[in-house]
């Protein structure tokens, strides 16, 4: 099973709504909790080993500004997959992270815009700052994180469990 979910919100914490928690946190971690629990549980009853990969971010192991709520809900995944790991490595079901750093995806370019218009800066600014962070020089491709996800997926990753992997081009390094 591959979690894949996630949305954002652009705000400072103290300039943020309340709703806007509740909608990021429902669908980051709620719904990502949900469906894992629910694969566990039928991959436990039926006896079957499996493997749940969880999509977090380097969010999830740092703090970016006007980003409290995306990276707070992205923290609780990085959580959530360490019990998980823990509690299920005994029915053969392995269950890790994979967290990409700055993916050029639809999400993304909102936040760039978004982001933009709160810190005075345009897109493309933001764009060039983000690459700046980078060593490898680039923002990943989504098929930098697919992968790493069917590395996690093959029977190349079998003593693997509890892991959140880094796809951020060097940008985020623990």
């Amino acid at each position: 099973m591959v979690n894949c979910a996630g949305t954002s919100t652009m705000d400072y914490v103290i300039d943020s709504e309340l709703a806007d928690w509740e909608k990021v946190f429902s669908i980051n971690s709620t719904g990502l909790y949900v469906a894992s629990k629910r694969f566990a549980k039928e991959m436990v009853d039926a006896h079957k080993p499996g493997r749940i990969i969880q999509i977090a971010s380097q969010a999830g192991k740092n703090g970016y500004r006007a980003m409290g709520g995306y990276c707070a809900s992205k923290h609780a995944v990085l959580g959530l997959t360490k019990v998980m790991a823990v509690e299920l490595a005994a029915h053969n079901i392995l269950v890790n992270a994979v967290c990409p750093g700055i993916v050029e995806t639809p999400m993304k370019h909102r936040e760039r815009i978004e982001g933009g218009i709160i810190r005075g800066m345009t897109a493309q600014e933001i764009y060039e700052e983000d690459c700046s962070q980078v060593p490898l020089g680039r923002t990943a491709e989504v098929e930098d994180v697919a992968n790493v996800v069917l590395f996690l997926a093959s029977p190349l990753s079998a003593y693997m469990t509890g892991q959140a992997i880094n796809v951020t081009g060097g940008m985020t390094m623990h």
